[in-house]
């Protein structure tokens, strides 16, 4: 049995939802469906911990910049955050999409 390659899971405590693994699209149904619920459909605050993220392609960007406008138009903020040195540090700063160094 093999690892599955996206991995969602979301810490209410810290409102902090990891994702982790490959984001290709195979997995962007899923990832949109738990920004969704970690959200409450874009109206609640949340973070996205990106860093343990292996591959992140324009299309996961473009469901996180969709997300994050979404949010700012109910009024509730995402946060995006990473660690230095990971691909997701790259993609994001390349991308030009706001995000916090951990």
């Amino acid at each position: 049995m093999t690892a599955p390659s996206f991995v969602a899971s979301y810490d209410e405590t810290t409102s902090t939802l990891a994702l982790r693994g490959i984001i290709d699209e195979l997995s962007i149904a899923e990832m949109e469906s738990a920004i969704t619920q970690a959200t409450a459909d874009h109206t609640r605050s949340a973070t996205i911990d990106l860093s343990d993220v292996d591959f992140l392609p324009s299309i996961g960007l473009g469901v996180l910049a969709v997300a994050m406008r979404h949010g700012r138009t109910a009024g509730a903020e995402l946060v995006l955050r990473t660690r230095r040195g990971t691909l997701s540090q790259r993609v994001l700063e390349i991308s030009g999409l706001p995000f916090e160094l951990v």
